[in-house]
């Protein structure tokens, strides 16, 4: 189960990522790198949600 900082994070990646298509930046290095900066914020966001749950545990 997802938590819900988590879902709200993926849903605002979502509706950004949703606005920019919007725009003709999609196939430009811009466009490339806000889909690249979305992935990471989510997968920082994800790790560090484990890293202290794990830091919980020890």
């Amino acid at each position: 189960m997802k938590s819900p900082r988590t879902t709200v994070i993926i849903l605002s990646c979502l509706v950004v990522l949703a606005a920019i298509a919007s725009f003709p930046i999609e196939h430009t290095a811009f466009g490339k790198f806000i889909e690249v900066a979305m992935v990471l914020i989510i997968v920082i966001v994800a790790n560090f949600h484990k890293f202290q749950h794990w830091r919980h545990q020890h």
